[in-house]
């Protein structure tokens, strides 16, 4: 999500600040699958990430936070996300999704990045499989050449923004530990729209 009161304005600030509040985690391929905003930030989204790339064979980078509470603290709005793993790893790839969370208990994905193409066909599956896919606007829409998903070699990206009350429904334990082993039919109903997608390509 998109937020222009985080506390740091870079990562250089966030790291020298939250030292042992975060972690990465990347395998790099020709498409990655990113969520900046993953562990405890917005929750769910490090899951979808890996579990895309896992069963598209893609790669993925998720920065998580692993704060008790309050890892609001951790957010770097995509354009200024500049960490530097995530960087050459987006900027090496053709390919990039990334996975937002967005405020709201209405179940809905809301599209946006510069790579209308693949977002198209993204949120035709994702409608398909019966999901609620809007077309983002505003601060929402991802189209910004800074945005991390935007810097790879194609300089364009598809951003999905997912509500809470969607990432809700993909897990029985929505908690941090009990995220990964408690998905259920509709987040791999989710994800097998996006393989899909990806696969038309």
């Amino acid at each position: 999500m998109v937020n222009n009161l985080d506390l740091y304005q870079n990562y250089k600030q966030l790291s020298q600040n939250e030292k042992g509040n975060y972690r990465i985690q990347y395998i790099a391929r020709p498409t990655m699958f990113i969520a900046p905003h993953g562990g405890g930030i917005e929750p769910g989204t490090s899951e979808l990430a890996m579990y895309t790339a896992n069963v598209t064979g893609g790669g993925y980078y998720v920065f998580e936070g692993l704060k008790r509470k309050n890892n609001e603290t951790l957010h770097l709005t995509s354009t200024n996300f500049d960490e530097p793993i995530a960087v050459n790893v987006v900027k090496r790839s053709t390919i990039t999704v990334a996975f937002h969370g967005l405020e709201g208990n209405e179940r809905v994905t809301w599209v946006g990045g510069k790579d209308t193409a693949l977002a198209k066909k993204i949120a035709s599956e994702l409608k398909h499989q019966g999901f609620s896919v809007k077309w983002a606007r505003d601060r929402l829409k991802g189209t910004s050449p800074l945005n991390i998903v935007n810097r790879n070699q194609q300089g364009q990206g598809v951003q999905l923004e997912v509500s809470l009350g969607e990432r809700r429904s993909f897990f029985t334990d929505f908690t941090l530990r009990g995220r990964g082993r408690s998905i259920t039919p509709r987040f791999l109903r989710y994800v097998a729209a996006i393989q899909k997608a990806i696969k038309d390509q």
